[in-house]
């Protein structure tokens, strides 16, 4: 177990809001870095600013939570890989980050549109290109649901005594 984590005393979800707003400071951080050093080599425009700045701290928040919930659960740096391997990047491939929803089948696109990884990149792609296949609305909607299910995940598991492991 982590010492500064175990040794303060703090409440558990003082612990989860620290994590959270860390990952959501490194997560739009790199974002901003990577628009500042990307956009004099493509031509950045950007459509709905505000857009970004819901749907990147949503994001950020979703996969901090995840990465917590993650270090909850994990006994080994095994185990962490495993979350990352066969949760975080499928959902990212098949959330719809190369191609639109609407080539593929209707099957396909219900399927697309139960993974929340969907709704963030969508709503990155309306930012920037004024585009999307749902409303953004709905994406702001579905990852707040997302957000809160894993903020109450994470918070149970710290509360019945569980630590974030080292």
């Amino acid at each position: 177990n982590i010492i500064d984590i175990l040794m303060p005393p703090l409440a558990p979800w003082e612990i989860l809001i620290g994590f959270v707003v860390g990952g959501i400071a490194r997560g739009v951080i790199i974002g901003l870095v990577s628009v500042a050093v990307l956009s004099p080599f493509i031509g950045l425009t950007i459509v709905n600013p505000l857009a970004l700045i819901v749907l990147g701290v949503l994001g950020s928040a979703m996969l901090a939570l995840l990465g917590v919930v993650g270090g909850i659960w994990a006994n080994r740096f095994d185990h962490i890989a495993a979350v990352t391997n066969f949760v975080v990047m499928p959902m990212t491939f098949l959330s719809g980050t190369f191609y639109s929803i609407d080539r593929l089948t209707p099957v396909w696109q219900g399927i697309a549109q139960a993974n929340p990884f969907f709704f963030m990149i969508d709503g990155f792609r309306s930012g920037f290109i004024g585009e999307s296949d749902t409303p953004m609305l709905t994406g702001i909607l579905v990852l707040l649901a997302v957000d809160f299910v894993l903020w109450m995940c994470a918070l149970t598991m710290l509360r019945k005594g569980y630590r974030i492991k080292s």
